[in-house]
């Protein structure tokens, strides 16, 4: 009698489910790809931490190394996405981008060298690939 009544219950929720009517179609926001590729090297062989974040110029050039670490671990409204590199992947990571704010990528070495950061500026590509090597982005496009 249960097993009936489970039954009928569930049976019915999947046809009044399946008369609604479509969703209206809504403007889809534009996504941007990132991808990082590293060798076994990369922070000396230890994972890092990959952080976007949407900022403006003087932000990105004022704001040290501490501050942007602490946003991994308490990450405020700037923080697009963040991601763990592991060294001698390649990693992907795919978001929406913001419509007014250019775009900042950290990586978070152990020991970083120059860059350990990047900004792009407007208009955003819809994607990015970065290389890694020990310490620094050695490459992007």
């Amino acid at each position: 009698m249960t097993r009936r009544l489970l039954t009928l219950v569930v049976g019915s929720a999947l046809v009044l489910g399946c008369g609604g009517s479509p969703k209206p179609s809504t403007p889809s926001t534009p996504q941007m790809t990132i991808v990082v590729q590293s060798d076994e090297e990369t922070n000396q062989g230890r994972p890092l931490h990959m952080l976007v974040r949407a900022v403006d110029l003087q932000t990105f050039l004022e704001e040290p190394y501490p501050s942007v670490a602490e946003k991994v671990i308490t990450p405020d409204d700037s923080v697009l996405t963040q991601t763990v590199i592991f060294p001698g992947t390649e990693e992907e990571v795919s978001f929406d981008q913001p419509t007014s704010t250019p775009v900042a990528i950290y990586f978070l070495f152990t020991n970083p060298g120059t860059p350990w950061k990047l900004q792009l500026d407007e208009p955003l590509p819809s994607r990015v690939e970065l290389v890694l090597d020990k310490d620094s982005i050695v490459e992007s496009d």
